[in-house]
């Protein structure tokens, strides 16, 4: 009964009931223990005192339920305005006994984060402490990304420096490469110079460093620019995006999922694929995604999950990736409305592809939990005022047409209204408007005028709309290189101005 409040996230119901469940020995069990901790963390309304009492049930609680114990007291403590020493020890304590690498990460995770709490300089000697017991570097990925805000904010760019020499050989590409790109950008722009290099030499090297990005195709891209690469080298760099030095392929797997390809049955390609999706070879892969797409014309729903397949493969593959693969994973769908509505409102095509990819992965039907709708992922409020704009009476946001045309006219209106910055029209379509104007003249404040985009983009304080200005430029170098025959850097700078 007390499980079953949980799972329907009924806290108050199940925090009434739990300290009975607590204190009877026959119910103290590890499994158990995790559902108390989520019951209190969740359904409490006084958080120093419930992780007082997990503290205390801790002294003569089994040694397998300890961990548990620790690490809600931690979470509890450090939901309060004045306890994070307690916050931290507890952190600490649950990592000593750890009963999985899972757990030893996970409790290492809010460790760390709670250290950035007290500062970035704080989290970044922890980072160093314990680089070399972390198991899976992916999993802090967004620890290191607001350090990274943290530390730009603070201005402090000798740590900012440090942390690149820190996560070499320990963070993951991806956190590694954004830390290299931007401490490269500081350092060009003169916000410090390195004592133990030459400016020139250290920018060289971590550029080179950042290019070896992981997944995150955007820092290759804005690395590449910098070191003006021949269109041939970054050829080379977007061949085998990441090398999957280990891979194995599953030739039962790839049968059965050729067969239902061969035989029609696309319902059945994408649960399967997710089971073995790391062993698959890129001609399965390629094959596979090709099916769907075509597919595509019946039921939207499978331009998505072909973009998927077709993405994480070239995001890792076993051999250099081929152009019809990338055209998958990046592809051109509803061309006749984006053509109309580009030369209508002055946009760059490969820009829009972009942002619907970003926003719907080309799924006319997409609704997410904020209630965003279809392929530019509008909500209600923003399309009613773009229909009135345009004198529209009434409109279906899961129409492709309707949609494409009302997200193609906000984002004009947001380039108009930010002095024709594009990447900045972008943040716009993301955050909104009014947040970006804010931010941006803080930072001009705080740092100069005339910031650089790509350093402004960094200081964003909403890790989404971040993220977001990355996955969109980085789509529309793709785009413009794809089917434009446009070079990067050429992209880059009219998106970027």
């Amino acid at each position: 009964s007390l499980r079953s409040l949980l799972y329907q996230k009924n806290y108050l119901s199940a925090v009434a009931r739990v300290r009975a469940f607590c204190e009877n020995p026959s119910y103290l069990h590890p499994i158990l223990m995790s559902d108390y901790g989520k019951i209190f963390l969740y359904g409490s309304t006084n958080y120093a005192e419930d992780a007082a009492y997990l503290e205390k049930l801790a002294t003569t609680a089994p040694q397998d339920c300890l961990f548990y114990l620790y690490f809600y007291a931690g979470r509890l403590y450090d939901r309060t305005l004045d306890n994070g020493d307690k916050a931290r020890m507890n952190f600490l304590k649950a990592l000593g006994i750890a009963p999985s690498p899972e757990s030893y990460d996970n409790a290492l995770w809010y460790y760390l984060t709670a250290t950035l709490k007290n500062s970035p300089d704080e989290a970044l000697a922890a980072a160093n402490s314990y680089r070399d017991k972390w198991h899976d570097p992916a999993y802090f990925d967004d620890f290191f990304d607001a350090l990274s805000v943290r530390l730009l904010a603070a201005h402090s760019w000798k740590a900012y420096y440090s942390a690149t020499n820190i996560l070499e050989g320990y963070a993951s590409p991806e956190s590694l490469s954004k830390f290299c790109y931007v401490a490269a950008r500081l350092i060009g722009e003169g916000f410090f110079s390195p004592e133990e290099e030459q400016k020139e030499v250290a920018i060289e090297r971590l550029l080179r460093r950042a290019l070896k990005s992981g997944t995150n195709i955007y820092y290759k891209f804005m690395a590449a620019k910098l070191l003006h690469l021949t269109a041939d080298e970054l050829q080379q760099e977007l061949d085998i995006f990441q090398h999957d030095e280990d891979f194995e392929s599953d030739p039962a797997a790839e049968a059965l999922l050729l067969g239902y390809a061969d035989f029609g049955f696309p319902e059945r390609i994408y649960d399967e694929w997710q089971l073995h999706r790391d062993r698959l070879s890129l001609s399965c892969v390629e094959k596979i995604a090709t099916f769907l797409r075509n597919c595509a014309a019946n039921n939207e729903h499978y331009y998505t999950q072909s973009i998927r397949i077709a993405a994480r493969k070239f995001n890792k593959s076993e051999i250099a990736v081929p152009e019809t693969l990338k055209r998958l994973a990046f592809p051109q769908d509803y061309t006749d409305e984006v053509r109309e509505n580009c030369n209508t409102y002055s946009e760059e095509e490969y820009v829009l592809y972009s942002l619907i990819r970003t926003e719907s992965l080309f799924d006319p039907t997409a609704v997410s939990s904020a209630g965003a709708t279809g392929l530019t992922q509008l909500m209600q409020a923003t399309a009613g005022d773009v229909a009135k704009k345009l004198k529209a009476s009434s409109f279906d946001l899961k129409d492709a047409a309707t949609n494409i045309k009302f997200g193609a006219f906000y984002l004009d209106e947001m380039i108009r209204r930010l002095d024709g910055s594009v990447i900045l029209a972008i943040f716009a379509y993301n955050g909104g408007i009014s947040r970006v104007r804010t931010q941006l003249n803080a930072a001009e404040l705080d740092y100069r005028e005339n910031l650089p985009k790509d350093v402004f983009l960094e200081l964003l304080p909403i890790s989404e709309t971040r993220e977001y200005g990355r996955r969109v430029l980085a789509g529309a170098v793709m785009y413009g290189m794809l089917y434009y025959g446009l070079p990067a850097e050429e992209i880059i700078e009219s998106i970027m101005r």
